[in-house]
Order: structure tokens, then C-alpha cells, then sequence
């Protein structure tokens, strides 16, 4: 859902020019702000209220979309404050949270591959390390366009 709506908002704005940096835009900020106000929400209204699950199954739900909202919620803001980057027409640099800063030249990209299903390009080099580049950073669509002026990608 997250990566359909980014996809749809980010497709109505022109191409915004990344000045060779790779960041999230807004979007995924206000997403994680998003999902935490509704855990918010949810909270108080299980709190301050009388409406109280009342069966097995409703506590189920109840506290399966609190875990679901409250990891979306900051795994988006990790996201947002993460992952930093930049690329030039030689390489890339990505540093996100969840691995160390990684930088690499296009020329020893050993392999590539899109994934469809979290909708980011998996970058394979000879040094051993993989950068999984999202395409809803800001500059996804420059780095992509200078390796297929390069042969890299197909």
C-alpha cells in the first residue's frame, strides 16, 4: 500500500533534479507520522473510552493493527532519517540504518536486478557488497538512467 501510493504521488510531480544525492522525499515521512498518530488514536480511544474489545477476536485485530501501524510507522521514519546517499557519473555512495556506508564505482557492478515486489534495484558489485537501491528515493531515476548510458542495465 505504502509503495503504491509513494509510486502515485510521486508519478503527478515533475522529476525533481537530485543534485546527486539520494534521499526519500516527504512522502515517506508523512507516512511514518501517519501510522503513529493512528496507534496514537487507537491508544486513546482503548484508554479514555468504554469501547472495549469485547471478544477474543476483536482483541486480536485490535492489537494486530496496533503492532502492524506501530512497525510500519517506524520502520517509515528509519527510512526517511536513514538512508543518505549520493552518486556521481563514476559511482554511488548509500548509507542507510540498516547496514554501513557503502561506495562503490559503476564500473565493478557485477550484476543487477529490479525487485517487483519491494520495487528496488539490487546492485551487485565485484567487492562482494549489494546496494538495494528503492525507486522512491529522490535521484532512483538518475542513477538508473547513468547506468544505462553506461550498458549496466538492460
Amino acid at each position: 500500500m505504502a509503495s503504491y501510493l509513494t509510486k502515485k504521488h510521486n508519478a503527478k510531480k515533475p522529476k525533481k533534479n537530485a543534485n546527486g544525492q539520494l534521499k526519500y522525499t516527504w512522502s515517506i515521512l508523512f507516512l511514518g507520522v501517519a501510522c503513529l498518530a493512528f496507534v496514537l488514536l487507537l491508544s486513546v480511544i482503548l484508554l479514555f473510552t468504554q469501547s472495549a474489545p469485547e471478544s477474543l477476536k476483536e482483541l486480536s485485530a485490535v492489537i494486530g493493527l496496533y503492532v502492524a501501524f506501530c512497525v510500519g510507522g517506524i520502520y517509515s521514519l528509519l527510512e526517511y532519517y536513514g538512508v543518505r546517499g549520493s552518486f556521481t557519473k563514476e559511482g554511488i555512495v548509500l548509507k542507510t540504518f540498516w547496514s554501513a556506508t557503502k561506495e562503490e564505482k559503476y564500473k565493478d557492478l557485477v550484476s543487477n536486478d529490479f525487485n517487483t515486489l519491494a520495487s528496488w534495484q539490487v546492485l551487485k558489485f565485484k567487492s562482494g557488497a549489494t546496494i538495494r537501491l528503492s525507486s522512491h528515493l529522490l535521484g532512483y531515476d538518475d542513477v538508473i538512467a547513468i547506468l544505462k548510458r553506461r550498458g549496466r542495465i538492460i
